[in-house]
């Protein structure tokens, strides 16, 4: 197979289009290797995945929300929140992002995986309203055509949680949607 000359083989050059998804490349698996590869074969929900739409998929994002529950600076300090009991302590997850949002919530003593009975409906709720309030992401998502995954990769091993499933087939919910 021949590299696309506009991302290079890796599925990962933004056009005004979208995200590049062209046959010679980017639909047809061409990097070529057994391993799975982001952004050449799937899409890796992860902080630091190889896809910009990756990264802005990650509850670690920078992305401003509204809930049920007020404002918070990120879905991971949203998660975070809902795990938490202790009303003051709480307060800074609401500004937190990323590896801030999840230290601060672990030292809060709050569950990395949700416990109460609408967690995850109110986490889903959260990621829709992501989309709706960041329109070039909903565009983005919709524009996607690789299959979502989430794993992290310790030491060039990639470790995929059990308990994230869930998290996954919204976000492939989600962007059925937006495709409509």
């Amino acid at each position: 197979k021949t590299k696309c000359e506009r991302c290079d083989g890796t599925g990962q050059t933004y056009t005004l289009s979208g995200w590049c998804a062209c046959d010679t490349c980017c639909g047809a698996g061409y990097l070529g290797q057994d391993d799975p590869v982001d952004g050449g074969d799937h899409i890796n929900i992860y902080s630091k995945g190889a896809t910009a739409l990756g990264r802005a998929l990650s509850n670690f994002s920078a992305h401003r929300i509204l809930t049920l529950d007020g404002e918070f600076a990120s879905i991971e300090g949203y998660w975070y929140w809902l795990g938490c009991t202790a009303d003051g302590d709480r307060v800074a997850l609401r500004r937190a992002v990323g590896w801030e949002a999840k230290a601060l919530g672990r030292k809060l003593r709050a569950a990395d995986w949700g416990r109460t009975p609408d967690f995850k409906l109110r986490i889903v709720a959260a990621m829709t309203v992501k989309l709706i309030l960041y329109p070039t992401l909903c565009r983005d998502l919709a524009a996607s055509i690789l299959p979502f995954r989430h794993y992290y990769v310790y030491g060039g091993k990639q470790v995929e949680p059990k308990e994230g499933a869930w998290i996954i087939e919204t976000l492939e919910h989600l962007r059925r949607v937006v495709k409509g």
